[in-house]
């Protein structure tokens, strides 16, 4: 046990206290429920000068601190989506336990979101490649996007006032490989578009020329 000799709390939920052995250590108050719950703990403890808190507990908010600071980080670089930033904190060894509290507290502050994680990789993706709602929705399930929302943002990133610009980017990608109408069509039907949305774009096309 180590026995906390003061503490200082901010105004941001994090705190800091200094045991009587001599070490300081940095938590923030809204982990202190969860943490207990993982160590078994049923009273949370208020953590006043005075008290003791055992060594398990300690550890395990320290751990849960050391997670959400290097998710903070690999955020503020790009965003991500959870099941990508667990991995990614798994392979620096931390606890399950601790990555899952910290990720927990990023979604609900809105730091740490799939949707908008989705928005933006099916933005960067259709660049490149072409790409259709049932591609784009394929694709966001295996890289380990939850389903309801890569299922609302491919709804939200297809809408229908975008559609056709969209349809007609893909199009214009598959057409440098695949000359003949019938086969554009087929691959484009494959992409998740609609028959008469394809027919709309080819018959413009035809019109142009």
């Amino acid at each position: 046990m180590a026995r906390v000799v003061s503490i200082e709390e901010g105004a941001s939920g994090v705190a800091k206290a200094a045991t009587a052995e001599g070490s300081l250590f940095v938590f923030r108050t809204s982990y202190l429920e969860p943490a207990c719950s993982c160590c078994g703990i049923d009273r949370i403890p208020e953590l006043s000068p005075g008290d003791e808190i055992g060594e398990g507990l300690l550890c395990v908010l320290i751990d849960v601190m050391t997670a959400e600071h290097r998710a903070v980080y690999l955020l503020a670089r790009a965003e991500q989506f959870r099941r990508g930033l667990e991995r990614k904190l798994l392979n620096k060894k931390l606890p399950a336990s601790a990555v899952g509290m910290a990720l927990d507290r990023l979604e609900s502050e809105g730091l740490l979101s799939d949707l908008r994680y989705a928005e933006a990789w099916m933005r960067q993706r259709v660049r490149r490649h072409p790409e259709g709602p049932r591609s784009l929705a394929a694709a966001l399930a295996s890289r380990g996007v939850g389903r309801e929302e890569s299922r609302e943002a491919v709804a939200v990133f297809f809408d229908e006032s975008r559609r056709f610009g969209l349809l007609a980017g893909a199009a214009t990608m598959l057409e440098q490989k695949l000359k003949d109408p019938a086969s554009l069509r087929l691959r484009l039907v494959e992409l998740g578009w609609r028959a008469a949305e394809i027919s709309e774009y080819l018959l413009s096309c035809s019109s142009d020329a």
